[in-house]
Order: C-alpha cells, then structure tokens, then sequence
C-alpha cells in the first residue's frame, strides 16, 4: 500500500473498501485518473493518464470473463518510447496484479521513473502534441460520459473527437458523436444511418426551460438523448420495415441501413411495388409506385385506388398490404408458402436471361429487372445491360432514336431497350 501514501486521506480511505466491488475501484480511480473513463458494461478503460505534468494515452481493456493478465494495452507513440526495453516489466505487473486500479497505480510509478530518467530529453509527443491537447475539454467529456446511460459507448479514440454508440435494445441502431475540438464551444454532431434528421438543438433548448442555468451548452447526454428520442418517435416504423424484411420477398435495398424508408417487394411474376414510408406519420398510408409490364400495373393502381380507403393504421403490415394488393403476397424464403402462392416465386423479379434479381457485374448491381416484353403471352422480365448484351450476340438488330431493338430470347417478339 505504500503507492499510495501521498494520496491523501480521502483516497486512503476509499482504498480500504476496495473488494466492495468494480464501483468502489471505479471511483478511486476516477479520483485518481480524473482523464480515464470505463466504458459501460465492459472492463475497457481509456483516456490519459498523467504523470509529472505530461498525459499519455492510455487504453486498458480486458476479455470479458478474463483476468487482467489477458487485457489489451493500447497507449500513444511518446508512451511506447518511454516503455521501450521495459515490456517485460509491464507484462509482469499485468500477471501479478488482480484490478486495474493496481496496474494503473503500478504503471504511473513506471512511467514516473521513466520520466525522471529521460535526461536526453528524447521524450516525444508526435501525435498529437502536449500544446493541442486541452485536458480541460477531456475531463469535461468523460464526466460527461459517466452520466450517460440511454445508450453504450462502444469505442473512442485518444481525442475523444469520435465517440461509437450503440442505442439500447431493441432498436440497437449505432451512430457517432463527432466531438470538436473546441467542445464545449462548438456544438457536437450526431453521424448516423437514421430515417430522419437527428440534431440535439432542440433537446438542449427543451433541457433549458425544464433546468434553467443548468448548463450553458449542448452535452454529449443531449446528443445520445436525441437519438434515443427519434428512436422512440421512428418505433413504428422499424417494427413495420422488421416485418416487412421478414415476411415478404424484398429486392430492394439489398443490404438496408436504418436510413431505409422504402422497400420494393415482389407482388407476383413480372410485377413489384416500391412502398415508400413516413417513418413519423406511420396512421396514414404508404406511397405505392408499380413496377412491371403497362397491363399488371395498371390493374394494379385500379385495386389500389378502390381498397386504399380500407387501410387499417391498427392491424398488421401483412394484413395491409394484402388488402391493398388484393392477392396473398409471395413469402421470404424463409417462410413456408401457401398453395394459393403461385409456383414460379423463385423466379420473381428475376431477369429472364441471367436469373438473378441484380446483375453480377458491379457497375449495374443495383439495376432491376424492369424491361418486359410487350408480348401478353410472354411477358418475361430482363435487366437493360443483360438484353443489350444478348442483342450484340444476334445478327437481327437495329437502333433507332437511342434504343436497340431485337428479339425477345423466349417469344422473337421485337423488344427495345436504351443503349444507354
């Protein structure tokens, strides 16, 4: 216990309840490393630790269900050239203490010694320097940081100038906080694949008539707060676009980001539907735009018009949208399908000539396969830059005003798509 000595009586006495548990160790040592910060739920410390005047980054984390023996050190450049030639030393303090309070105690006496002997003055800060850091703004943010529980802090870099969070389930939707460097003078921004315009000006603003003087600028709380609060406003519309991914064959987008507020799905062969939402105003209906052959969508517009007004704001998505269609709409693959599905719902939304829903090559792999032929009888589905490909191969065909004409590979009934 001897470290500890020069502490002071306060923090001499908070050390003798130090196996009551993680709170206990997380309060000396934020009295300790005032520039330290656990994150949530983890045993992943980070921030600066300080040493006669300087501050070394300094990142701590271990496994979960691990010893501190198998934590991960990460520090910054004049750190690791202090410590050169002592890793053994450190690897030893890892092993032989049982807290990070411990080894944080144990490497700031290290780093202390080495301070001490740097003579030559070889003793860099490269990245950033000592002069760009305020440690003011640092203590501010991880004070800040122990007060936010809406959400988890997944990761920060040394400047806390970007902050990963992850929302609480069940949206779980992750999002940054871009903190300036002037903070708390600048305001921070909130970075994300969200459906609608998240800023924290109107949290603050409503924080201030509710705790006037409270405080005099926008806080990282404001910002995980305004998140959260969209999140609780967009509820309905994630639960409907859940379902929808789950119950329907949706082509597009292909990989959907919660910025998504569309879904185009499969409706029968040669026929889909792009749903576009209001992810605020989830009582009214959704905008319907058709794709497929000239007589499938407009049948389909005439249906929509007639059942539109039966839109039922309380009962399911499923239930809606087969109301509105008129049909019982082909499942994911995922889900079992009925024998009134038609048989060829592999096939939906698929191009007649390469049979997938996107086309492999990269530069048309979010193109759709919506140029049909005008034959009733046929009526198959082709990606544009598939048919173009397939017309270059035959010797019939012919451009006029832009377009290529040739024959459908199924009926030889004359189809043209654009060249370009």
């Amino acid at each position: 216990m001897a470290l500890y000595q020069n502490e002071g009586p306060d923090l001499e006495c908070l050390l003798h309840f130090e196996d009551r548990g993680t709170m206990n160790q997380e309060l000396v040592i934020t009295e300790k490393f005032p520039l330290m910060f656990r994150v949530p739920d983890t045993q992943h410390w980070c921030g600066y630790i300080s040493v006669l005047g300087k501050e070394f980054s300094l990142s701590v984390e271990i496994p979960e269900s691990e010893s501190l023996s198998q934590a991960t050190i990460s520090c910054s450049d004049d750190m690791r050239i202090l410590l050169q030639g002592k890793e053994f030393n450190l690897c030893e303090k890892l092993t032989q203490r049982s807290s990070v309070l411990d080894f944080l105690v144990d490497l700031s006496e290290l780093l202390r010694a080495c301070v001490l002997s740097d003579v030559s003055g070889q003793l860099g800060h490269p990245t950033p320097s000592p002069g760009s850091i305020n440690f003011d703004r640092i203590e501010l943010i991880t004070k800040e940081l122990r007060q936010i529980t809406n959400c988890t802090l997944i990761s920060s870099n040394p400047l806390f100038t970007h902050l990963l969070f992850r929302t609480l389930e069940p949206s779980s939707i992750p999002f940054e906080i871009s903190v300036p460097i002037q903070y708390p003078l600048e305001i921070p921004q909130i970075l994300g694949a969200f459906p609608v315009n998240v800023t924290p000006i109107p949290v603050f603003e409503k924080r201030c008539k509710q705790y006037p003087g409270v405080t005099d600028h926008v806080t990282l709380f404001d910002c995980t707060d305004a998140v959260v609060t969209m999140t609780e406003e967009c509820s309905g519309f994630f639960e409907i676009i859940h379902e929808i991914d789950k119950t329907f064959m949706v082509i597009d987008p292909l990989h959907p980001t919660f910025s998504d507020k569309h879904r185009r799905i499969i409706i029968e062969p040669n026929l889909s539907s792009v749903i576009q939402f209001d992810p605020l105003s989830m009582t009214t209906p959704p905008k319907f735009t058709f794709f497929g052959t000239l007589e499938l969508a407009s049948m389909y517009e005439n249906r929509l018009s007639q059942n539109l007004q039966f839109w039922d704001p309380q009962a399911s998505i499923t239930h809606n949208l087969e109301l509105m269609f008129g049909v019982q709409l082909p499942k994911s693959t995922s889900q079992p399908q009925s024998s009134s599905t038609f048989d060829s719902v592999d096939l939906a939304g698929c191009c007649g000539i390469c049979y997938e829903i996107h086309p492999d090559e990269e530069e048309n792999s979010e193109e759709f396969a919506d140029l049909y032929c005008p034959n009733k009888q046929c009526s198959k589905a082709f990606h544009p830059s598939c048919l173009r490909r397939w017309f270059q191969t035959q010797t019939v065909q012919q451009t006029s005003f832009n377009t290529l004409f040739g024959q459908c590979p199924y009926c030889h009934q004359n189809v043209g798509v654009p060249i370009r």
